[in-house]
């Protein structure tokens, strides 16, 4: 087998250790390699940076025109690193290639649990980040993807609380699931036109996220991609033939289908759109302010966990056009409890009704009254009724909308009173 020499620059993996001091490797040493070997390791510190071929468990074939960074080992034979070993490291510069040949991916875990990770420098030869790369770096406070990444992984940057800021470059076409989740420091994004999909959750929990733009080029949006961002007020779309917001408010095109409302919406009523016939699954999920939700007739579907979590909401309105309700879509809260009191106001017979008994929800038909009943209603009858005519229908949602504009406006007496003062 033809073999030949190559001068490892190991000056080109630079890590600092410990209390803070830069460790340079020792002198530079002369590593015997070969076209078909499947490991390389590089010296830093008192540890290893591991790279190696990639196989393909699909084919049973290995590629050996390139590379992949794996992460650390305590030695050059292998072995695992310890959670302790990998707290030390702190900045780690990606070799940009071996024996020639390019490095292109950076594999799922390969930097998981560094928390002291400070600084990492990537080479525009990596193509691929893949899933979980830097779950759980909670020291990165920022990092530069390279226009050579074409599609960013699933839970690639979870857990990253310190990262404030980031720029996804123009190649990159796809981003996975929870990607970006619990970076609840982060305050700029910026999606490129380019991008054609991003994952379920994929901006879950960024709580200092105050906007968004999704592009044009985005065809695909997987279920609720920024719920939990308690601070987005507003999505925005910038064209495009797939997706558009309506008052801030994610939607599909053809205006049919709610993706997602923004959780840090301050207001407390919202009508959906009267063109809307499906509400996506967790489109609503931890939005705590809302206390009043109209849904037209145009209605078929409301998917699982829609309004999970709106811990203000007492009673809703459902009307008969539904024929779908899923998994806690409806009055539960979210510590997985149901809200206490919560009303279904339906048709007999409906969608509404079945949901309500199969989930333990109190149940009262649209229209009826029983004679039974006190006079004025319970606290909880008094907003939905909101006249007190002992019927919930579209008046009371046009006095819920105009009494909620009052209590942003400082007013803090009940509705009956506001329309009787």
């Amino acid at each position: 087998m033809m073999k030949k020499r190559l001068i490892a620059s190991v000056l080109a993996c630079a890590m600092a250790f410990g209390a803070g001091a830069a460790f340079v490797p020792a002198p530079e040493s002369s590593i015997t390699v070969q076209a078909d070997m499947l490991d390389y390791y590089i010296p830093c510190g008192n540890y290893y940076a591991y790279y190696c071929r990639h196989y393909d468990g699909s084919t049973g074939k290995t590629d050996f025109s390139s590379w992949e960074f794996i992460g650390f080992r305590p030695t050059n034979s292998g072995g695992s690193i310890t959670a302790e070993q990998k707290a030390t490291i702190k900045s780690v510069t990606i070799l940009p290639s071996i024996y020639e040949q390019p490095v292109t991916r950076i594999t799922g875990s390969a930097f998981s649990g560094c928390i002291s990770l400070k600084s990492v420098t990537i080479p525009d030869s990596v193509t691929s980040i893949d899933g979980s790369a830097f779950s759980g770096c909670t020291s990165l406070t920022d990092i530069t993807i390279p226009s050579s990444v074409k599609s960013i992984g699933n839970q690639v940057f979870s857990g990253c609380t310190s990262l404030t800021s980031i720029t996804i470059p123009g190649s990159v076409t796809s981003i996975g699931e929870y990607a970006f989740c619990n970076c609840s420091s982060l305050k700029s994004l910026t999606i490129p036109n380019g991008v054609i999909s991003i994952g379920a959750s994929a901006f879950y929990g960024c709580t200092s996220l105050p906007s968004v733009t999704i592009p044009s080029s985005v065809t695909s949006i997987d279920t609720a991609p920024f719920n939990n961002c308690t601070k987005l007020t507003e999505i925005k779309v910038s064209g495009g033939f797939s997706y558009t917001a309506i008052d801030g408010v994610l939607m599909t095109a053809d205006k049919k289908t709610l993706v997602q409302y923004p959780a840090g919406k301050t207001s407390t009523a919202y009508a959906v759109p009267k063109s809307a016939t499906t509400i996506e699954k967790k489109a609503f999920l931890g939005c705590s302010t809302l206390t009043s939700i109209t849904i037209p007739d145009s209605m078929k579907t409301i998917k699982d966990y829609a309004f999970y979590g709106c811990n203000r909401m007492t009673c809703i309105t459902i009307p008969a056009s539904v024929t779908e309700i899923g998994s806690q879509a409806i009055g539960y809260t979210s510590a997985d409890q149901l809200i206490p009191g919560f009303i279904i106001y339906g048709e007999s017979g409906s969608a509404a009704e079945e949901y309500a008994l199969a989930n333990g929800l109190t149940f009262k038909e649209i229209g009826a009254q029983t004679p039974t009943e006190p006079a004025m209603p319970t606290q909880s009858d008094d907003f939905c009724d909101a006249n007190g005519d002992g019927v919930v229908n579209a008046s009371d949602a046009a006095l819920i909308l105009i009494y909620s504009a009052a209590v942003g406006a400082g007013y803090n007496g009940s509705i009956r009173q506001y329309f009787t003062k």
